[in-house]
């Protein structure tokens, strides 16, 4: 929605200074179903900055529009979605419900006059681009806004807000809109009825529950306590249930909207660096391997075989740094599936590995 608000202000501009055109607004977009025919071709747009510090777009020379092969992006008119949000927009501006026009009229208004636009508080401030982690002279826009609208001192807001409750499995409604209703700006405010889950599912897990894990949040910031919580026993138990040395794996990827290389769409997925640590039983740790792509070649392929080579056939466990490595492999198991017969020998025997060490919901879960 924001892309669309921004593209409709300025047709609404043109259309302004020339009364007597036609303004047709259009959306540039990359189009994740059309293949890139060009190796390369991001190299032909690289991004640097002017003297101001701006960023601009060089273009490499004697690029041409042939040259660039059937570029996948795409084209789409957004004149009926200007028309809706010239008629549907209704903003709450300083206390009063304006409409598209009226609403464009008092911004430009209140910014030559600099006048201060008050918005309201929400879940949202969490996000503030306008917080200042140390003074240092500065002002603090999120403050001057909380403090207007709260009545409390700038002094108060040094201390945890409600807002920073960790709200994992909670639902969809924000609880952070009701606490700043209910005017419970602090976390030391919060009692356990606030944030209690609404199912008692969302407590069954190892350790440490949606509700417990609340619960010592709100109760460390009583307690002023800032230290770190570990469930060492928990820990322990978890651990001697698990099949020794203890592999580690962390990838780095990609995934962009102009391909690098030919053959791939937009924001398909890169992987081109791994990390690999071995802990011993003994809670001894070594840098085991690594994988780091050099070439211009599409990485994905030699990254599994390279992976594969450093953990097949070895006993222990695997450790992902987080969901991400099993996403990213998930990928290239659809990449590798995609990929025309005999085109990637060893096709098969990647797949296999992929499987036993990654997890897809309903498909499979690998031994490892």
């Amino acid at each position: 929605i924001p892309y669309l608000q921004d593209v409709a202000f300025q047709k609404y501009v043109l259309q302004k200074a020339f009364p007597e055109h036609t303004i047709n607004a259009h959306l540039l977009l990359a189009n994740k179903d059309s293949v890139n025919r060009v190796e390369g071709l991001n190299q032909f747009f690289k991004i640097e900055k002017d003297a101001n510090g701006r960023p601009l777009v060089k273009i490499g020379a004697g690029v041409t529009r042939a040259g660039l092969g059937d570029i996948p992006l795409v084209i789409k008119n957004v004149n009926t979605e200007c028309d809706w949000i010239y008629n549907n927009t209704l903003v709450n501006f300083n206390g009063t419900d304006l409409a598209f026009e009226p609403l464009i009229y008092a911004m430009s208004e209140a910014y030559q006059k600099d006048e201060m636009v008050w918005t309201g508080l929400s879940k949202t401030c969490k996000a503030c681009q306008y917080k200042i982690k140390k003074s240092n002279g500065l002002k603090s826009g999120f403050k001057e806004c909380w403090v207007h609208h709260t009545g409390l001192q700038e002094k108060q807001l040094d201390q945890p807000l409600s807002m920073e409750l960790w709200c994992g499995k909670l639902g969809g409604k924000s609880r952070i809109d009701q606490f700043i209703k209910d005017k419970k700006y602090f976390l030391a405010d919060l009692l356990e009825a606030d944030y209690a889950p609404k199912t008692e599912s969302a407590n069954n897990n190892p350790g440490l529950g949606a509700l417990e894990r609340r619960n010592l949040q709100v109760e460390k910031v009583r307690k002023n306590d800032k230290t770190a919580f570990i469930d060492l026993a928990g820990l322990r138990e978890a651990m001697n249930g698990i099949e020794a040395p203890y592999h580690f794996i962390d990838f780095e990827t990609s995934m962009v909207a102009i391909p690098f290389h030919a053959g791939r769409k937009p924001y398909e997925g890169i992987a081109f660096q791994y990390s690999y640590h071995i802990m011993e039983a003994d809670g001894s740790v070594r840098h085991e391997s690594e994988y780091l792509s050099v070439e211009t070649d599409f990485p994905n392929y030699d990254f599994v075989r390279a992976l594969k080579k450093d953990l097949e056939g070895k006993a222990g466990t695997i450790f992902r740094y987080h969901n991400h490595e099993n996403t990213f492999l998930g990928h290239i198991y659809d990449q590798l599936l995609a990929e025309q017969e005999g085109s990637v020998p060893d096709r098969e025997e990647l797949v296999a590995f992929i499987q036993e060490i990654t997890h897809r919901k309903g498909a499979w879960a690998g031994a490892r």
